[in-house]
């Protein structure tokens, strides 16, 4: 059944991307309680079943470990997936991390002299074709912006274009610093952690694996 789980909880979260719209349902009020064998006296147990127990108790024993699932965009979503984890049967702890995302690749040029030098600096770049060149006052330097693009190679052409001009670019990443929100699941069974192994194998979801970070300190 937490196979099973699992399988629905990847479906929903692959097709749905970030957002996760529907809540697991809750289970049943009047579900009957498991069936827990009778215990057994010493003196009631055949020989040959004693000297077994142990090799079936080795069979069965495994350290717990821990695998975090995530990013969430969201708390909100964060809990709701907890929820859903716990009424599965499993021990879902949240936590918070913080994220580097990168937005694009910033072309630039060194901050010039004065404001003349800035003048013909662009009027120069507009005659080469760099017409989206403009001066950044909103910083401490006011380096001359000469394209911010999406992938590294329109970037670097862009920048190898301004080498020509006998100009000195610098290629930036832009990173968005945030919040993500991941839900580590405390596995505690040999069974708990192959179903959690096989959460998103194939990698086609939005979430990912992995394991929990090393406790601080």
């Amino acid at each position: 059944m937490r196979t099973l789980f699992f399988i629905l909880l990847a479906a929903n979260l692959g097709v749905l991307g970030w957002t996760l719209v529907t809540p697991a349902a809750p289970p049943m009020a009047n579900s009957p309680r498991p069936d827990v064998p009778r215990l057994t006296l010493a003196g009631e147990v055949p020989a040959s079943a004693s000297h077994a127990a142990p090799a079936a108790a080795a069979d069965t024993a495994a350290p717990s470990a821990c695998r975090s699932i995530g990013p969430f965009a969201s708390e909100a979503e964060s809990t709701r997936a907890a929820a859903a984890f716990r009424d599965g049967g499993y021990d879902a702890r949240e936590r918070t991390e913080e994220s580097r995302t990168a937005e694009g690749f910033w072309v630039s040029l060194p901050p010039q002299r004065n404001v003349a030098a800035e003048t013909r600096l662009l009027a120069r770049l507009a005659r080469a074709g760099v017409t989206d060149a403009s001066v950044l006052t909103d910083t401490a330097a006011r380096r001359v912006s000469a394209g911010i693009f999406t992938d590294r190679a329109r970037a670097d052409r862009r920048a190898a274009d301004l080498r020509r001009l006998g100009l000195a670019p610098d290629v930036t990443e832009r990173l968005r610093i945030g919040t993500t929100w991941w839900i580590d699941l405390m596995l505690r069974t040999p069974q708990e952690l192959a179903e959690a192994e096989a959460f998103n194998r194939d990698g086609a979801g939005e979430l990912e694996l992995k394991p929990c970070p090393a406790p601080a300190g």
